[in-house]
């Protein structure tokens, strides 16, 4: 998502704030799918994706 660096605790306070406790597996799990079905490395599916607006790599795809 064009981020450069990881920014461990202000992510883990974004995450918190927008997961339900005890969402986090089926989170993970959606992440793992989304990365298998939409967001491959080698032919992603930009136009469905549902965050192509917000997303930096979309310009190189």
């Amino acid at each position: 998502f064009g981020l450069k660096e990881a920014r461990g605790e202000e992510l883990l306070a974004l995450a918190e704030q927008l997961l339900p406790r005890g969402e986090a597996r089926d989170f993970n799990l959606a992440l793992i799918d989304f990365g298998a079905l939409v967001c491959t490395a080698r032919k992603p599916r930009c136009k469905e994706c549902p965050l192509s607006e917000m997303c930096a790599a979309r310009s190189v795809h």
